[in-house]
C-alpha cells in the first residue's frame, strides 16, 4: 500500500461531507492494514493481567494505551500535508503516510487512532466540535458496557477522556 495524501477542494467545512467520508474510508482501510494492527497489538502487548481486570477496565486500559502511544509518537502541525504539498485546501493522509511521516493535524490524529482502536475491536466515531461551525475533529470511543470515552490526542497537556473545546463549543456527531 503506498502513502496517498489525498487533496480534497475545500477546506473544513467548505466540503465537510467529502472530507468526512475520505476520513471514515481511511480509518476503516488503516484498520485492516496489517501494519496498523500488528502496530496496535504492539502497542497493547504490555498491558497489565486481563484476568485482573473487568472486560470495561480492559477496554479503557488499551484507549489510554492508544491515546498515549499516538500522543507520544505523532507530533501535531496544522495542515502539515497541505504545505508539504504546496496546495491550497484540506489534504488527508492514510495510516501508512501518517506512520511514516509521523505528524499532521486533528484529522491526521483522528485517523491513526480511530484506526488502531479499531483494529483492537473498540467501536469508534469521529465528532466535530467549534464555535457556530465545526473547526476540529476528535475521537470517541465505547466500551463494551457501551460507555464512550473522548479521546482527543492533540490535547497532549489534557488528560485523557478531556472532552475538547470551550463552553460555548458545539459538538456534532458524524452521521
Amino acid at each position: 500500500m503506498n502513502p496517498r495524501p489525498v487533496q480534497l477542494g475545500g477546506r473544513y467545512p467548505d466540503d465537510l461531507e467529502t472530507t468526512l467520508r475520505v476520513i471514515r474510508q481511511f480509518i476503516e482501510d488503516g484498520s485492516q492494514n496489517p501494519d496498523v494492527v500488528l502496530l496496535a497489538r504492539k502497542i497493547t502487548s504490555g498491558l497489565p493481567d486481563r484476568r485482573t481486570l473487568t472486560p470495561e477496565q480492559q477496554d479503557l486500559v488499551e484507549m489510554y494505551a492508544v491515546w498515549d502511544w499516538v500522543c507520544r509518537n505523532i507530533r501535531y502541525s496544522r495542515d502539515n500535508w497541505a504545505a508539504r504539498y504546496k496546495r491550497p485546501g484540506e489534504i488527508l493522509a492514510d495510516c501508512e503516510a501518517i506512520l511514516k511521516m509521523k505528524n499532521g493535524d486533528c484529522d491526521e490524529h483522528v485517523i491513526i487512532t480511530d484506526a488502531l482502536l479499531l483494529a483492537l475491536g473498540h467501536p469508534v466515531e469521529p465528532r466535530l466540535g467549534g464555535v457556530k461551525i465545526p473547526q476540529h475533529i476528535y475521537s470517541v470511543a465505547s466500551t463494551c458496557k457501551g460507555n464512550t470515552v473522548c479521546i482527543d490526542t492533540t490535547l497532549k497537556k489534557k488528560p485523557f477522556g478531556t472532552v475538547p473545546g470551550t463552553p460555548d463549543w458545539v459538538h456534532w456527531q458524524i452521521k
